[in-house]
């Protein structure tokens, strides 16, 4: 059956290396959205935020407060989860019976992570943050029950996913690459050349300045982004 998509009752395929099938390739949107939110999960991911965000004393809890940018990656993960059981394998007839116990259906997760690494190529360090998700939704299920005594420690679906995250998490330290090996790979720029190109732009931003080129705007963001990473090393995220 279709309905209760809470743990049980979700349809999953069986057959090996179903997600090469035409029927489950959709769009380029695979997160649940938000008109296929039912009353249930509305609330639940309400209260699942608050649960791990509020900052005063949370019964079973364990450990500081989320923050709120920390907590928003979470629920986009779980979102990406059911968005993958609603519309990608129809698990559901209707996706507005999607529930956060879905997560609780390790046969389940087991076809997401499949379809992460399979179909998405996903980066297993990122599959391990979905799992991480995926514990933390768990917790906040069983948050009321006897389980949560001792961190949850007697609670098997908990155990089974970081299990599975620590399986994945070892996959996922890949060996750091030289500059050689990026050389080879024509990903490696010198430092002396990297300045040589910002002194170009720079040039290049003063004559537009000067002239009142309409591309001014545009050089000066480009040359801001290349101060600051000549400034600090940092990663593209962080610029």
């Amino acid at each position: 059956g279709g309905g209760g998509g809470g743990g049980g009752g979700l349809r999953i395929p069986r057959e090996p290396e179903w997600y090469l099938d035409d029927q489950y390739v959709v769009g380029k949107k695979y997160s649940l959205e938000p008109f296929d939110y039912g009353d249930v999960l509305k609330k639940e991911l309400k209260d699942y935020r608050t649960y791990w965000t509020d900052s005063d004393f949370v019964p079973n809890r364990k450990g500081e407060a989320l923050r709120p940018a920390t907590m928003e990656k979470r629920v986009q993960r779980v979102l990406l989860y059911l968005g993958f059981l609603g519309n990608v394998i129809k698990a559901v007839d209707d996706p507005k019976s999607l529930t956060l116990c879905a997560v609780l259906n390790h046969h389940a997760v087991a076809a997401y992570i499949d379809w992460c690494q399979k179909a998405r190529l996903m980066a297993n360090s990122n599959i391990v943050e979905n799992m991480s998700a995926f514990c933390s939704v768990v917790k906040f299920i069983h948050r009321n029950t006897p389980v949560a005594a001792n961190n949850f420690s007697e609670l098997e679906i908990l155990s089974r996913y970081k299990s599975m995250r620590n399986r994945l998490s070892s996959k996922a330290l890949n060996p750091h690459k030289t500059s050689t090996d990026l050389e080879a790979e024509g990903k490696w720029l010198p430092f002396e050349l990297f300045i040589e190109a910002i002194e170009s732009l720079q040039r290049e931003f003063d004559d537009a300045v000067v002239h009142g080129g309409p591309n001014s705007a545009r050089l000066l963001h480009d040359l801001c982004l290349l101060r600051l990473y000549q400034a600090c090393p940092s990663r593209s995220g962080e610029v």
